[in-house]
């Protein structure tokens, strides 16, 4: 094996062959313990008809097997007197974190195709998220062991037409 971890012998995502899809980063021993999530992950694609007009968004697999966190971001209530009230808030953001040379932008797609220890689906397998917003980067440093980017996502009920799975 060149470079890096398979963290769960699944091939892909770290640890694979560089040629492989997926990326060879390497993760610290703290971010090969917190990432216990593999994604799926879609880029937008667009393509023009013969006349010059862009046909509607597509999405392609981009990387599979990523190894990556998801935190989850409870819905926040207001404690009050008269008990909890929930906040205008229209949806729940999220936070993925992946490893710090991922590719990953604004309007990605993720899935989760994480396994139990048994090989079992997950209790998020099978979930879509969409990516909102600019990634942040944390690069590797002397005070920081594994550097990681973190972007925004939200779950979605489904993934749109464009995504062929």
């Amino acid at each position: 094996m060149a470079g890096g971890w398979d963290l769960f012998g699944l091939g892909g995502g770290l640890g694979a062959d560089p040629g492989a899809v997926g990326i060879n980063a390497p993760l610290s021993p703290r971010q090969v313990l917190a990432y216990n999530h593999l994604a799926n992950l879609y880029r937008p694609v667009r393509t023009y008809e013969n006349d010059g007009k862009p046909s509607p968004e597509s999405y392609e697999l981009a990387y599979e097997n990523v190894p990556c966190r998801f935190e989850i971001k409870q819905s926040t209530d207001i404690i009050s007197v008269i008990g909890r009230l929930e906040g205008d808030q229209v949806e729940t953001v999220d936070n993925l974190h992946v490893a710090e040379r991922q590719e990953i932008d604004d309007n990605w797609w993720v899935k989760n195709v994480s396994l139990d220890i048994a090989g079992n689906p997950s209790t998020l397998y099978g979930r879509w998220w969409n990516c909102r917003g600019q990634p942040q980067k944390f690069i590797r440093s002397v005070r920081r062991q594994g550097g990681k980017v973190v972007i925004k996502v939200s779950q979605e009920a489904r993934p749109p037409l464009g995504i062929e799975d």
